[in-house]
């Protein structure tokens, strides 16, 4: 619909102005990217003062400009990949375990982001995890899950080799050390 709407140089009216879909959409990014920094900060916060905190390695730096993102429904990302991309960081996808290994040994990655369920299996996210701890030990990885897994998956996915898991995409970008200062 919306390419259908981009073609006939649709608009919409907010707040009394007209905007084409382009311009509600660009601004709709830029409130939902300071949306997600600032409770990234706030997250890292609290966190400081939580027993349990995220496991994330700390060798990371801040010029982390390839992910591998595997997941079998990319279009649930787009987002994330978005504000991603808006930070330079270069996105692949790859659809399935087979095709995420592939990938990963023909091209370098700073880390990979994995759904957990996919058509090969429920556990998906963790078989792709030993598959690559077997490749590369030190790649960081990360699940981008649902409530449920991201819950009764943790602990195995983490003996998997994973250094966290998450449901939450604020979550997941504050995980991630990018150029920007997160």
């Amino acid at each position: 619909m919306i390419e259908s709407a981009h073609s006939r140089k649709f608009t919409i009216k907010v707040a009394g102005n007209e905007l084409t879909m382009e311009e509600a959409s660009e601004q709709q990014r830029r409130i939902l990217d300071d949306i997600q920094s600032k409770l990234a900060e706030l997250e890292k916060r609290l966190t400081k003062n939580d027993a349990a905190p995220l496991r994330v390695n700390n060798s990371l730096t801040p010029s982390t400009k390839r992910i591998l993102w595997v997941d079998d429904q990319p279009k649930n990302n787009s987002f994330l990949v978005a504000l991603l991309e808006d930070r330079g960081v270069k996105v692949d996808v790859a659809l399935s375990t087979n095709e995420g290994i592939e990938k990963f040994k023909s091209h370098s990655y700073d880390m990979i982001i994995s759904d957990m369920g996919r058509p090969e299996g429920g556990k998906a996210g963790i078989d792709l995890a030993l598959k690559i701890r077997s490749v590369d030990p030190q790649v960081p990885f990360f699940i981008f899950c649902g409530n449920w897994a991201a819950r009764n998956l943790h602990q195995e996915s983490l003996q998997a080799g994973v250094n966290e898991i998450t449901s939450s995409g604020t979550t997941l970008l504050s995980l991630l050390p990018l150029s920007n200062g997160n």
